[in-house]
């Protein structure tokens, strides 16, 4: 396994909230589409960035290396209107972020970026459920993104979060035969080299 090498996407702005779902259905299944494919979504616009010449994948910072769909599972919670309307909808929180931001830290690497890492807070007081993705503002502090929330449906049926629009940092994996010769991929750009 290569060498793993952060990078900013600086090309692009990155959308993140119901806009980013394909144009049909209404905003409700936007926003369904956007939280539960917001892993593949963002790990694919960082694979754009691949150069197969000098690494072997590129993912968005925060996720799995390979995300297993058919060991995801539907969130639930003990909210009954939640589950009477919602049940088997939305996909459950990952954690798969942690690893990369422990290697930040490690690297005492700053970034502010969105993370492929779903989330979602339940509020027991205003009885709502807030699904979104996370949002890195630094390695050690992690907020996040409302892409769609719930509540009781007393107050409000459900509310959708339109655009939030930031930059993204990749990984990429160098391939094994590359090595770093200098720079600090900050203010000096790494020089990579095959190995002699």
């Amino acid at each position: 396994m290569g060498f793993k090498l952060f990078g900013l996407l600086e090309e692009e702005e990155i959308e993140l909230g119901f806009s980013i779902a394909p144009d049909v259905g209404s905003e409700f299944d936007r926003a369904v589409y956007a939280y539960n494919n917001i892993v593949s979504i963002l790990n694919e616009k960082a694979s754009k960035y691949l150069n197969s010449d000098y690494a072997t994948s590129a993912r968005c910072i925060g996720s799995a290396p390979r995300e297993n769909s058919s060991e995801l599972k539907f969130f639930s919670c003990s909210l009954e209107w939640f589950m009477k309307k919602y049940s088997n909808m939305f996909l459950v929180a990952d954690e798969n972020y942690k690893s990369d931001l422990e290697q930040l830290k490690v690297m005492n690497y700053y970034i502010n970026s969105p993370l492929a890492s779903r989330i979602v807070l339940i509020d027991d007081m205003y009885n709502c459920v807030t699904f979104g993705v996370r949002v890195a503002e630094s390695p050690t502090y992690v907020e996040f993104f409302n892409i769609t929330y719930y509540e009781d449906e007393e107050y409000y049926d459900y509310s959708v979060n339109d655009t939030y629009d930031t930059y993204m940092y990749a990984v990429f994996t160098l391939k094994p035969d590359l090595m770093i010769i200098s720079g600090d991929g900050d203010s000096v750009p790494y020089t990579l080299a095959t190995e002699k």
